[in-house]
């Protein structure tokens, strides 16, 4: 009887230690299961990030270029223009040389007056 007795407590001993190894081996599974849906979630997320980091460092660098683009074009007209004002001082100061001789003739005249035109192109018009 004893025999019986301890070939069921043998064999309930293994069962409990078949059952403990099996539900260890399924716990096993699932936390490897998650671990490699993580490390693949973890490199998709680093893919979408650079390709976020990537696309706005294009769109601050085009907003940048355009913007220096801008600035280079804005100086070279202030430039020009500066240049074609100091051209129209120059040419006054003829006029007024011309116009500082007492007989005074009728081309020189002329010219004085399209000297003084064209300096005053370069004021700003008044628009109300």
């Amino acid at each position: 009887m004893i025999e019986i007795i301890l070939y069921i407590i043998l064999n309930g001993i293994i069962f409990v230690l078949f059952y403990a190894y099996l539900n260890l081996y399924i716990k096993f599974r699932m936390t490897s299961n998650l671990l490699m849906q993580e490390k693949v979630d973890k490199e998709h997320f680093k893919l979408k990030l650079t390709e976020y980091v990537s696309q706005n460092g294009n769109k601050k660098l085009e907003q940048t270029e355009g913007f220096v683009n801008f600035i280079s074009q804005s100086r070279d007209w202030a430039f020009k223009y500066i240049e074609d004002v100091q051209g129209s001082l120059v040419n006054l100061q003829e006029t007024v040389s011309i116009l500082k001789s007492t007989p005074i003739k009728a081309a020189d005249r002329k010219k004085a007056i399209r000297i003084i035109e064209d300096a005053l192109k370069h004021l700003p018009e008044d628009k109300p």
